[in-house]
């Protein structure tokens, strides 16, 4: 797998006559013409969705790479756990108003997986700096990403010991029955590992539980554009 670029997908509003303009993977020049051909009062960016290219070498280097993503890519703040529908994975309701992530293989070209990230939210977007066409052509596309895309592993062994250590009451035949049980519940389709979102979801109420050590990070940088 190799990142192969990372682009953004621009919905603006036209406000006479209530037309809407959607540019695929707009150009810098594209955008230009745009801003100075369009009055500032008439067009007002609603959506944008960054994207994260990923090429893949074969069907089986596709396969692993999305479910490898899905397992580990975790959405900041997210309250839901993944989705999976038609090939592609959501880390948030797929018709969620505010921000969405998802991974899927884009149609046009099996051998490429994309990472995307939807902003609906107009506040999000005004507070980002994004309302005309110009705004989006000074997103740092490296510097988002960064903050982005946070990657998480469950480890086991630092939940097995964790859970123990608060359950002493149990042998330890019965504390990894409990964390296998609880393994197989996460479980999504057809993947032999439970999601880090769905961990993190799943455990936030437990008390027992240090996140840090028992899902701890993992670099981004291996990752991201150039």
């Amino acid at each position: 797998m190799a990142v192969l670029s990372a682009g953004v997908r621009v919905r603006a509003s036209k406000y006479y006559g209530w037309s809407r303009l959607v540019i695929e993977e707009p150009s810098t020049e594209a955008l230009q013409i745009l801003e100075e051909q369009v009055p500032a009062t008439e067009i007002k960016v609603q959506v944008i969705e960054l994207s994260l290219d990923f090429e893949c070498f074969n069907a089986a280097s596709t396969s692993l790479t999305i479910q490898w993503l899905g397992q580990h890519v975790v959405q900041p703040y997210g309250r839901d756990r993944l989705i999976n529908f038609k090939g592609t994975r959501y880390c948030s309701r797929r018709r969620w108003r505010g921000q969405g992530l998802k991974a899927y293989i884009r149609p046009q070209e099996r051998s490429v997986v994309r990472l995307e990230w939807t902003i609906r939210s107009v506040t999000t977007l005004r507070a980002m700096g994004i309302e005309r066409p110009k705004d989006v052509i000074s997103i740092d596309l490296r510097a988002f990403w960064a903050r982005r895309l946070k990657l998480k592993q469950i480890d086991r062994r630092a939940l097995l010991r964790q859970f123990r250590r608060h359950h002493k009451h149990l042998s330890e035949k019965q504390a990894r029955r409990a964390i296998e049980l609880w393994f197989r519940a996460l479980q999504n389709g057809e993947d032999r590992e439970p999601a880090a979102q769905d961990a993190v979801i799943g455990l936030r109420d437990q008390r027992w539980v240090n996140q840090r050590t028992a899902i701890p990070t993992i670099p981004n940088e291996p990752l991201l554009p150039g």
